[in-house]
């Protein structure tokens, strides 16, 4: 019994970008981005609007997915196919991937930065959302 073959262990410079430098540095920077670009209009703020308010009328939620289809009537298979595909290999992996945690609804937190239930935050929003519904005031910005 000898020791285990040091070859084994050995990573080539290929391997090593492969492994290290494209996730950690090229991929999460394209995330970074991606977020920066998304989390706000870039809009200058109105004369007269304070920052808060610039914040709420200017900063989006991101959500992932699609409308469902109709039915589940046999005529609308192919695009129940097509929703689960897409929500499959494009939605599920850039909200595991991209838009993660409480950056779905980052809106809320510029209006509710101060509350400490993040554990809850999608469900607040909805609730907050709703309400403003029914008075017929909505003014987030769903993307």
């Amino acid at each position: 019994m000898g020791f285990p073959d040091r070859n084994l262990y050995h990573c080539g410079h290929l391997e090593a970008i492969l492994i290290l430098l494209l996730p950690f540095v090229v991929f999460y920077q394209i995330a970074s981005l991606l977020h920066l670009l998304t989390e706000h209009v870039w809009i200058v703020r109105g004369e007269g609007e304070s920052v808060r308010d610039s914040h709420i009328n200017n900063t989006l939620a991101r959500f992932c997915g699609e409308r469902c289809p109709e039915s589940f009537a046999p005529k609308y298979a192919a695009q129940w196919a097509k929703w689960l595909a897409m929500h499959l290999l494009v939605h599920l992996p850039s909200r595991m991937l991209i838009v993660q945690g409480s950056l779905v609804c980052h809106d809320w937190h510029h209006r509710y930065g101060t509350v400490r239930q993040w554990y809850n935050y999608a469900r607040l929003r909805e609730m907050h959302a709703h309400t403003l519904s029914l008075e017929e005031n909505y003014d987030y910005h769903d993307i």
